[in-house]
């Protein structure tokens, strides 16, 4: 079967500052720095920083200046966040023909350099938040994407304490929390079914995850029966004080991914380098 979503790619966040953002990651997560594109690589509106632990990969991405409206207005309304959800794709037209054939607006283009080409489409799946569908067409996945160059941190790390402390663990991301609006879970959910082929795992009603001060509803989607890309989607529920899915809600402005769960082989030993660079206390 065709027009499947094979895996993650990557996650972009949109912040005020792409180096501080990804020195952040290096040095309290564990983070080693990997692709980078910006004035230097002739990238003259944003700023972006790749960082790599094992398979997860995450893009800090920053604007140069005021003109680039669209990303200004998301971080003054977001500030900080996961912006888009990238996904590797197995047949890329298939998913985007099942997208338009829904009459929904999607963005198609192709980049290449000397590694190869690689097909992109980027989608609106939930508030401001989007998915780009990646196919790579075998271009070698240690090079990144196309047009992403070593990142200039590495260097700047290799002389520091940071190449002195030892690895936390982390190994992949295993899933995504995407928190909702009341009452529309149910409508998310249809949407993964219906453009991206995702299936629902579990689900839960507010009888299962609730307490006095807080509860949620609760839908688990999964990609494929191998389960590479989990995603859970939260909406909130009534209780007697305010629920942590609705103060997301409230402090994000709207819907987004609340947190972002890495597996990792050790659980007790991560905690412990996780807590030796200051995390956790």
């Amino acid at each position: 079967m065709t027009g499947r979503c094979l895996s993650l790619s990557h996650l972009t966040f949109y912040v005020t500052n792409a180096k501080q953002a990804a020195l952040n990651w290096c040095m309290q997560y564990g983070f080693k720095p990997f692709r980078f594109r910006g004035l230097e690589t002739g990238h003259r509106q944003q700023c972006g920083h790749a960082v790599r632990n094992n398979e997860i990969v995450l893009v800090f991405v920053s604007p140069y200046d005021y003109t680039d409206d669209s990303m200004n207005a998301y971080l003054i309304r977001h500030g900080n966040s996961v912006k888009d959800i990238a996904l590797n794709v197995d047949c890329l037209s298939s998913i985007s023909d099942r997208i338009k054939k829904y009459g929904l607006p999607i963005r198609e283009w192709t980049e290449e350099d000397s590694h190869g080409l690689v097909k992109y489409a980027q989608v609106l799946a939930f508030g401001d938040t989007t998915h780009t569908l990646v196919e790579r067409n075998k271009y070698p996945g240690n090079e990144f994407l196309p047009n992403w160059h070593p990142n200039p941190l590495e260097s700047h790390l290799t002389g520091s304490i940071w190449s002195q402390l030892p690895d936390t663990g982390l190994k992949r991301i295993d899933h995504l929390a995407m928190n909702q609006l009341t009452g529309t879970g149910k409508q998310v959910g249809q949407w993964y079914n219906q453009m991206l082929n995702f299936k629902r795992f579990w689900s839960n009603d507010d009888t299962i995850i609730n307490t006095d001060s807080s509860g949620l509803r609760a839908i688990f989607m999964i990609n494929d029966d191998d389960g590479n890309v989990k995603l859970t989607i939260n909406e909130p529920i009534s209780g007697s004080h305010k629920s942590q899915i609705q103060e997301f809600l409230d402090y994000h402005q709207g819907p987004g991914v609340q947190h972002i769960a890495f597996s990792t082989d050790d659980i007790s030993e991560s905690i412990i380098q996780l807590k030796n660079r200051g995390l956790l206390q």
